[in-house]
């Protein structure tokens, strides 16, 4: 999958991404679970996509396209559990066509330190964990200006409180992007994309696209 230096690259502006964010935060620029994250993949993509302008394609074999797909509260969130998922495509081109040989995604669940609603997490887990296994609950610690990742099993067996499961089974955003990369998360062959209810499928219908404010494509190889 994604490795070697254009993991390092993309991993080193996620990190940017998500120093810039809670500089936001702290400045009272941005606050609430929903703004956050909406700011956060916004700034994952213009950083990624930035770094990668820099460098040259030699390689035209695979291609990866990374991209978000936000659940609206009222609608999707209710019931798949999650804020947004997160998938990963792996492209074959040869001769100039396209071919989709790898999907996986995976489910995040986003919360801030501060919100107690144990039960409503507790749902939330329950609807993620019904779709896949593949799921977790990404905490903003706004003490810490940072992001850690937490298994939603984790989560569980400490009793919702996701602030309380140990540091070792906690993911920097950095090494829980990086997994994605590598295939160590995400559910292969699991489209979040296809993910939709009722409500969505007439929005869409009627001219409202689905937000996502996370896409960018990778090569193979660049130098």
């Amino acid at each position: 999958m994604i490795q070697g230096k254009m993991k390092s690259i993309l991993i080193g502006a996620i990190n940017k991404a998500e120093t810039e964010t809670f500089r936001r935060v702290s400045k009272g620029r941005l606050n609430g679970e929903e703004n956050i994250t909406a700011a956060l993949l916004a700034l994952i993509e213009s950083k990624c996509s930035d770094v990668l302008e820099k460098y040259n394609d030699v390689s035209d074999r695979f291609q990866y396209e990374v991209i978000s797909k936000d659940f609206p509260k009222n609608t999707m969130e209710p019931v798949v559990g999650a804020d947004f998922a997160i998938s990963l495509r792996k492209f074959n081109i040869w001769r100039g066509i396209e071919k989709e040989v790898l999907i996986k995604s995976l489910l995040v669940q986003a919360k801030l330190p501060s919100n107690t609603d144990y039960g409503k997490l507790n749902e939330q887990i329950g609807f993620m964990e019904s779709i896949t296994k593949e799921s977790y609950v990404a905490v903003y610690d706004i003490d810490e200006d940072r992001v850690f990742v937490v298994k939603y099993i984790d989560v569980i067996a400490a009793n919702y409180r996701a602030s309380n499961v140990s540091k070792e089974k906690r993911f920097t955003l950095a090494d829980f992007f990086s997994d994605i990369f590598v295939c160590k998360k995400a559910e292969v062959g699991f489209d979040a994309n296809k993910l939709q209810n009722k409500e969505d499928v007439l929005a869409y219908i009627s001219g409202h696209e689905f937000e996502q404010q996370l896409e960018f494509v990778v090569k193979e190889i660049i130098e």
